[in-house]
């Protein structure tokens, strides 16, 4: 997956790419349809089994720390005293 991959496509987007593979889609069709390579959509549908929709977050969500992680990350370090 390029680099860029998930930056581009919104979770709404992932999410129905998915699901269409759940429900029998072949990975090889819906690849060429969405302009993808199919290995990416089998990629989300791992991250989507593993973790549900949540797992499909563009990677800016990362960059900028607005991530679900990372703000339980800072509501455990305010409970903790660690912030400000």
């Amino acid at each position: 997956m390029s680099l860029n991959e998930s930056e581009r496509h919104s979770r709404e987007f992932m999410l129905k790419a998915v699901e269409r593979l759940e429900a029998g889609e072949r990975a090889s069709a819906l690849a060429i349809e969405l302009s993808l390579n199919r290995t990416i959509i089998y990629h989300w549908r791992d991250r989507f089994r593993a973790n549900g929709a949540e797992a499909l977050t563009c990677r800016s969500a990362w960059k900028t720390g607005s991530s679900a992680a990372s703000v339980q990350v800072v509501a455990v370090a305010g409970a903790q005293g660690h912030i400000a």
